[in-house]
This record gives structure tokens, C-alpha cells and sequence, in this order.
């Protein structure tokens, strides 16, 4: 029963810095169009830890 709770408790953990990925990853793109240089790069993560079906693949924290 723990584990599944532990593991809720990831899977939540995961969909909210996901989240957050995909909220700076429009606000840099919104930028960008806007013409905006006030990108923080260190918000964004390398694409590669998100595959195109969204699917996790790794966080390093």
C-alpha cells in the first residue's frame, strides 16, 4: 500500500514539472515570436527528457 501511495505521489510529481516545462516552453516560444530577449534558459529542459508523445524519460533533479 505504500508503494502505491510513494508511486501517486511521483506520477504527480512528474505531470507538474511537466507541466512546467511545457508552460516555459510556450513562454519562451512567445517570446521569441514577440521578439522578447528576456528568455530564461535555465527554466527549459533538454528536449530529450520528454519524448513528442510526452512521455517521461528522465529528470534530473
Amino acid at each position: 500500500m505504500e508503494l502505491r501511495q510513494e508511486a501517486r505521489r511521483s506520477k504527480e510529481r512528474v505531470r507538474q514539472l511537466l507541466a512546467i516545462q511545457i508552460e516555459a516552453q510556450i513562454e519562451a516560444q512567445l517570446d521569441e515570436q514577440h521578439g522578447s530577449k528576456e528568455v530564461e534558459s535555465d527554466v527549459t529542459w533538454p528536449e530529450n527528457d520528454v519524448s513528442q508523445t510526452g512521455e517521461f524519460k528522465a529528470i534530473c533533479v
